[in-house]
């Protein structure tokens, strides 16, 4: 990780690991840590970077809530939870 910081520290301006902008960059090149701006999602859906074929997608869902179902028919998902405990229905 030493090599990331050191990177981002010499090299990056605003749009870096270490900054914290609601803007969506797709289809721009970024660089961001995952689980660090997870953490600091400060809003229940913030969407970082789009593409053609993926959407990069924050959420701070609160205990005991639920975000409904969602298709996105052709489209791959992936989901990681930071923090706390959660349960996914996928398929069917």
């Amino acid at each position: 990780m030493s090599d990331c910081n050191s990177f981002c520290n010499s090299t990056c301006n605003e749009r870096s690991y270490y900054s914290w902008n609601a803007s969506d960059y797709g289809p721009s090149p970024l660089i961001l840590n995952i689980n660090h701006d997870t953490l600091r999602n400060p809003s229940f859906r913030t969407t970082r970077w789009t593409g053609e074929h993926m959407q990069l997608t924050f959420m701070s869902i609160p205990v005991g809530y639920d975000v409904g179902a969602e298709n996105h028919p052709g489209q791959d998902q992936y989901f990681c939870v930071v923090d706390g405990d959660g349960m996914i229905y996928m398929g069917g």
